[in-house]
């Protein structure tokens, strides 16, 4: 069975969307007036008084909640005319938005625990004008995919007249499903979340444990003036009755908690996960109790980096992560600002897809490499110095800290020689693969066409060596590869050059 939707005329949000608009902004009043209702939760009052000064106040925020929202359900009409997706709200006053379908960056779908027991869920759409979702809106999950469906098609072949009816039927695939273009469909198991989950970089558990630590040292004074004596009578009974085999014991369960705590959060984000890549770009599906749906044109992703550490080497497992600009932020933790997928396998069919080339073709065999410099200067700005500072620790305070020293610049002198090892830079067609990482490999694949911008600089010390830096820079983004020979980091940036004058004359 199949339901047309009419978007060329004006029409409301979804049947469901005034208790979700309900929802959301009664919880948007409890955040900001929380701390009111706490003092009057605590005032010296009777019982009987408290209670109903609390009823008053609840009363007063369903009945702020409820007639807002619903004015704003009402008022709220949008439809998609003309090449234009057009948003009308006349709640206090007369706002009109007008937005380019070519110029979506990308759509996006989120649903939630309450969204999905009214079967629905918010589509939000990203320009580059604006550091947040410039439209939001609450539709059925038919409704959505029909919008969706219609948006892509029409920016996909770049139409600016008026669009036909969009249908879908009750399983929520638009007829965009039914293109013949060839498509790659990626189905994620529970086991494939869990070894990407597992395999990604194990030190920063300990970094959690640091913080956990570095916030109780943070009220300790507080605790020592008043409980100084009990304090010391527990440490020292501890101290004492406590074995190195029961520190261990207790360091390796609070990393393995941790750990555990890290993989579940990853689990939750992108449990069902499922890619589809095809000619037009990439449509992502994520998520436990929240669920989230991207849809990216092809040309609007800006690089795309492919990340393994030696644990993902081992096991044939990769990072791969889709860079979008920095202004579509998504939300206000900026999370859909770009699209990580951990334990990715088929590397070289996303490869394929990306540049259009085999693999092979974005190898390092025709590359320019980092010259040692780079990992000399590395250990001389970020090594030495915290080694010198961790010695004079140690002098002052505590001989320990020579151990943390030592610790310091074995690590610090394997990652700068790694560093060094793994930069460089080639240029493959129409394609910049920038290569970096130090325990984990990375490898950046920029398009020629969407660079902005490129830099050639070149300290006091590297004119004399004969080096100097590349920075590339996408629309709000930039990479960087420092100590390449001077010689060949001028000839990659005359080619990225030309290219863009080239773009630039095309589009005139």
């Amino acid at each position: 069975m199949t339901r047309a939707f009419d978007f060329d005329k004006p029409r409301r949000q979804g049947r469901g969307a005034w208790v979700l608009m309900f929802l959301k902004l009664l919880r948007t009043l409890i955040k900001h007036l929380f701390p009111v209702l706490v003092v009057t939760i605590f005032r010296k009052m009777s019982w009987s008084r408290t209670l109903l000064v609390l009823a008053i106040f609840v009363g007063a925020l369903l009945l702020i909640a409820f007639v807002l929202s619903l004015i704003r359900y009402r008022k709220l009409r949008f439809c998609v005319r003309e090449g234009f997706l057009l948003i009308s709200d006349h709640i206090w006053g007369r706002r009109e938005t007008s937005i380019p379908l070519e110029k979506i960056h990308n759509i996006r779908t989120r649903s939630g625990f309450f969204y999905q027991l009214v079967e629905m869920e918010s589509l939000q759409f990203d320009t580059l004008g604006e550091s947040k979702a410039e439209v939001e809106l609450l539709l059925s999950m038919e409704e959505s995919a029909a919008l969706r469906a219609l948006i892509a098609s029409a920016t996909a072949t770049g139409e600016t007249t008026a669009m036909p009816t969009a249908t879908t039927s009750d399983s929520g695939m638009a007829s965009e499903a039914q293109s013949t273009e060839a498509t790659q469909d990626f189905h994620y198991s529970m086991g494939q979340l869990l070894a990407g989950a597992f395999t990604q970089n194990p030190l920063r558990v300990f970094l959690v444990i640091g913080s956990v630590i570095a916030l109780l040292y943070q009220n300790l004074d507080n605790y020592l003036i008043k409980y100084h004596e009990a304090i010391l009578h527990k440490t020292e009974t501890f101290v004492s009755g406590t074995s190195v085999l029961t520190l261990a014991t207790l360091l390796f369960w609070a990393y393995l908690i941790c750990l555990l705590l890290y993989g579940g959060k990853i689990v939750l984000q992108q449990y069902g996960l499922t890619v589809r890549l095809d000619e037009r770009g990439l449509a992502y599906r994520a998520g436990l109790l929240t669920v989230v749906r991207q849809q990216i044109r092809h040309d609007r992703i800006l690089f795309l980096t492919i990340k393994q550490n030696p644990i993902e080497r081992r096991l044939g497992l990769s990072s791969v992560q889709f860079e979008q600009a920095r202004q579509v932020a998504g939300n206000e933790k900026k999370r859909d600002a770009s699209i990580t997928l951990y334990g990715w396998r088929e590397t070289d069919i996303l490869l394929r897809w990306w540049s259009g080339d085999s693999p092979a073709s974005l190898s390092r065999e025709c590359d320019v490499r980092s010259l040692p410099a780079l990992a000399r200067r590395n250990i001389l700005v970020s090594v030495l110095p915290v080694c010198g500072a961790l010695m004079l620790i140690g002098y002052l305070w505590s001989p320990y800290f020579y151990a943390f020293a030592a610790v310091w610049a074995i690590i610090g002198t394997m990652q700068s020689v790694l560093i060094y090892k793994h930069s460089g830079v080639s240029i493959d067609k129409d394609y910049l693969v920038v290569h970096g990482g130090a325990f984990a490999r990375k490898r950046s694949v920029l398009p020629l066409v969407q660079m902005e911008q490129v830099e050639l600089s070149a300290g006091f010390f590297q004119r004399r060596r004969g080096t100097a830096n590349l920075r590339f820079s996408t629309k709000g983004q930039a990479l960087e590869i420092k100590y390449l020979p001077r010689n060949a980091a001028g000839t990659i940036r005359n080619v990225i050059l030309h290219e863009i004058e080239k773009n630039r004359t095309a589009d005139q």
